[in-house]
């Protein structure tokens, strides 16, 4: 095998290395509070039917007092007026108290995998924390 026919070999190899790196797709990974809803996030919103200001993430809230939605100033803390669930594995629960109802007794509401409320009813407005599982 002489050089040329060598090199067109590996120049062939490096084409397909190529195309190879471009069509794998790549998997997004949620990041907490972008303004997004992405998968496996839980997504507060401050208005009905999912509109407004957002508020997303992975991680449980003790207390929605500290957070704020999405650039805005606008706090979490008993202002939740609908939510999401795009986690297809875990279920979501929205407490009125701050620690999960810990040491004041309150409300909860179960949102189950990929499920969604696109308003809270009686209980909007006064959402105060939310913890995975199921």
């Amino acid at each position: 095998m002489n050089i040329r026919t060598l090199a067109i070999r590996l120049s062939g190899i490096g084409v397909i290395g190529a195309l190879l790196t471009f069509t794998v797709p790549s998997v997004a990974f949620a990041s907490s509070n972008d303004g997004s809803c992405d998968w496996g996030e839980v997504c507060l919103y401050y208005y009905n039917s999912f509109q407004g200001p957002i508020g997303d993430t992975v991680n449980n809230y003790t207390n929605y007092a500290i957070y704020t939605f999405h650039n805005s100033s606008l706090p979490l803390n008993d202002d939740v007026d609908s939510v999401r669930n795009l986690d297809p594995n875990f279920g979501v629960t929205l407490y009125q108290n701050e620690s999960f109802n810990t040491n004041v007794a309150g409300w909860s509401l179960w949102i189950p995998p990929n499920g969604s409320e696109a308003t809270l009813g009686a209980y909007n407005n006064e959402a105060s924390s939310h913890h995975w599982g199921n």
